[in-house]
């Protein structure tokens, strides 16, 4: 999402209204660690049943199999307010975002930096 709509955290905080696909491993398992952070537009602005709307965000551990990906059991939909509070390195990516397309990979302290989808 654009910096420019984000919400104004001053007061209540709007981030619990809208959601991110995050991998179950990562909701479940304090310990699992942050892995890869995607934009998918396709997603961005879906709403939920429970009133809140899906960011287009996708926050993985990083070595989820296709299988893992294509499983609705193993992907959990928390606020981006969680999202921020347990990854605060997704803030940085989040508030430069232009809307479009794009990937990420953590390096080994957790720092996000664009992925082209090449292995290297």
């Amino acid at each position: 999402m654009p910096s420019s709509d984000l919400p104004n955290l001053d007061g209540e905080d709007p981030l619990e209204l809208l959601a991110a696909f995050v991998s179950a491993r990562l909701v479940e398992n304090d310990d699992a660690q942050l892995g890869a952070l995607a934009f998918d537009p396709n997603h961005d602005g879906d709403e939920l049943a429970d009133g809140r709307t899906v960011t287009g965000w996708e926050i993985f551990v990083g070595d989820e199999t296709e299988e893992e990906l294509s499983d609705a059991e193993r992907v959990r939909l928390p606020s981006l307010s969680w999202v921020v509070e347990r990854f605060p390195a997704v803030v940085r990516v989040l508030e430069g975002h232009d809307g479009s397309e794009a990937s990420w990979v953590a390096d080994e302290d957790g720092t996000l930096a664009p992925w082209n989808g090449d292995d290297a």
